[in-house]
C-alpha cells in the first residue's frame, strides 16, 4: 500500500505543471500632452506563450502610432535580460503602408519617461500621416528563457512607452505598472505521459482498495 501511495505522489508531482508567467495587463494612462487626449489612451498586454516566449499585444485606440526622431521611440519595453528575440505578429513581419517596425536592442528614449533598455523602431517617416493605427503585436524569446515578470520598469518607474498621434497632435504615454493580473499561460498544461502514470497509479489504488472490501 506504502508503494502504491508513493506511486500515487510521484505521478501527481509529475503530472503538476511547471507555472508559466502570470498575463498581465498595462494601462498606458501616463500622457506627455493633454492635447493628444486624457483617460487609457492604450493597452499593453502580456502573455506566456511557452517557458521561452512571451507574446506581446499593444493597442491603440483611436491614437496612432507613430515616429516622431529626437528623443521618442515609437514603442520601449523594459528588460534586464540579453539574448532576445522579437518576432512580428501584427503587421505581418512588423510591414505596414508607410513602413516597416523592427527590433532595436540597443534601446530608445521618449520624452518624458526617460530611456528604456529594448525598442521597436519604424522606417516610417515623421509624423502623424505616417502612424500606424493597427494593433502592434510580437514575441519576445529568448534561448534561456523568459517570463512575462521579466518585463520592467526603467529608472524612473514608467513601464513600456509609446509615441502616439491623434492625426494633429502627438505626444508620449507609459504606464506605471500592471492593473491586472491574469491566470497563468498554456505552457502549465501537463504532458501525456504525466497524464497517463497519475492514470495507472489511480487504477492500481482503485484495485487494492476492492481487495480490501472482499477480504
Amino acid at each position: 500500500m506504502f508503494k502504491l501511495s508513493g506511486l500515487v505522489a510521484l505521478a501527481v508531482a509529475l503530472a503538476t505543471p511547471a507555472l508559466a508567467g502570470p498575463t498581465l495587463t498595462f494601462n498606458l494612462d501616463q500622457i506627455s500632452s493633454s492635447s493628444i487626449g486624457s483617460g487609457i489612451l492604450g493597452t499593453v498586454i502580456l502573455s506566456q506563450v511557452d517557458p521561452d516566449e512571451v507574446d506581446v499585444k499593444v493597442t491603440f485606440a483611436p491614437d496612432l502610432l507613430v515616429n516622431t526622431g529626437g528623443q521618442h521611440t515609437p514603442f520601449a519595453f523594459n528588460t534586464t535580460l540579453s539574448g532576445l528575440t522579437v518576432a512580428f505578429v501584427t503587421p505581418v513581419n512588423g510591414v505596414f503602408s508607410q513602413g516597416t517596425f523592427s527590433y532595436n536592442s540597443a534601446g530608445g528614449a521618449n520624452t518624458p519617461y526617460g530611456n528604456f533598455s529594448q525598442a521597436i523602431d519604424s522606417t516610417a517617416g515623421n509624423g502623424s500621416s505616417k502612424g500606424f493605427g493597427g494593433t502592434l503585436e510580437f514575441t519576445v524569446s529568448r534561448a534561456a528563457g523568459i517570463d512575462t515578470t521579466d518585463f520592467g520598469h526603467n529608472v524612473g518607474g514608467d513601464y513600456f512607452s509609446a509615441d502616439l498621434s491623434n492625426g494633429r497632435d502627438t505626444g508620449a504615454v507609459a504606464s506605471l505598472g500592471a492593473t491586472t493580473i491574469g491566470v497563468v499561460g498554456s505552457a502549465t498544461v501537463p504532458e501525456p505521459a504525466s497524464l497517463m502514470l497519475l492514470g495507472s497509479a489511480l487504477v492500481g489504488l482503485v484495485s487494492v482498495i476492492r481487495r480490501r472490501r472482499r477480504a
